[in-house]
């Protein structure tokens, strides 16, 4: 005879992945991120199905044994990528700073990306010589480009548009910094080729992005945004498949 529901901590556990995944489908849309958590909630769905149908077999206990090695991996690379290790912090004395795109609704700028900028505000307030440069191409779902939303929102925000320079073309962390990198060579070519950088994303980006700029040949430093409270795990768990793959390919 089944087994009735229990309000246990893995039930409990369970429900939350559940609810979280499906809340961030349908007002998040289809991303890797959303997908991971809304997957998470299934397999535990699973393992709850198997327990109150009293199924155990070679294959439900294998299955077991995965999934805890696969949730102690991605622990591990979160809590690595959380304390960002061996990425410099700006000093606020860089000639320029990038700012990475990270999605739009529509025409308006993310949740995500609004962080960065509001960051990239109080960056310009105590360094208002350094240039802006805003990195991001169109997306599929996107009506404008991220580089002409985020010059916007800037601006719209006291940011003088003298100072903003759009990078429109990118499709990736690692394009955002080559194409990037090409408009700052071209603007101080005479005036300072030796020029300071500084990017700014939110904190669970910043270890990836920071190799990925010494890829693309740019020597930078991290002005940390805040991670949005909403999308943190989502965000976290794309983050460490992105680490791996940037382990393996180097992009």
């Amino acid at each position: 005879m089944p087994k009735k529901f229990k309000f246990t901590f893995y039930n409990i556990i369970m429900v939350a992945f559940l609810l979280y995944g499906m809340g961030l489908f349908i007002f998040g849309g289809y991303q890797v991120g959303n997908l991971m958590v809304l997957t998470i909630g299934m397999v535990l769905a699973f393992f709850y199905f198997c327990e109150i149908r009293n199924i155990n077999n070679k294959f439900v206990n294998f299955l077991k044994i995965a999934v805890i090695v696969g949730i102690l991996i991605t622990l591990s690379l979160i809590i690595f990528i959380a304390f960002s290790y061996g990425v410099p912090v700006s000093d606020k004395k860089e000639d320029a700073v990038i700012v990475l795109g990270c999605g739009l609704n529509g025409s308006e700028v993310s949740d995500t990306l609004r962080e960065r900028l509001n960051s990239c505000i109080e960056y310009s307030k105590e360094n208002p010589d350094a240039v802006i440069v805003v990195s991001g191409g169109q997306g599929f779902t996107e009506e404008v480009t991220e580089a002409y939303a985020m010059k916007k929102y800037l601006a719209d925000n006291g940011v003088p548009e003298k100072k903003i320079l759009e990078e429109p073309s990118s499709s990736s962390t690692y394009e955002n910094f080559v194409n990037s990198k090409k408009i700052l060579d071209n603007y101080f070519k005479n005036k300072n080729p030796n020029y300071k950088t500084a990017f700014i994303t939110n904190r669970f980006h910043c270890y990836r992005a920071y190799n990925l700029s010494k890829n693309a040949g740019i020597n930078t430093s991290c002005f940390y945004a805040p991670d949005e409270w909403k999308s943190a795990v989502p965000s976290y768990l794309r983050e460490s498949l992105a680490v791996i793959k940037l382990w393996v390919l180097g992009i």
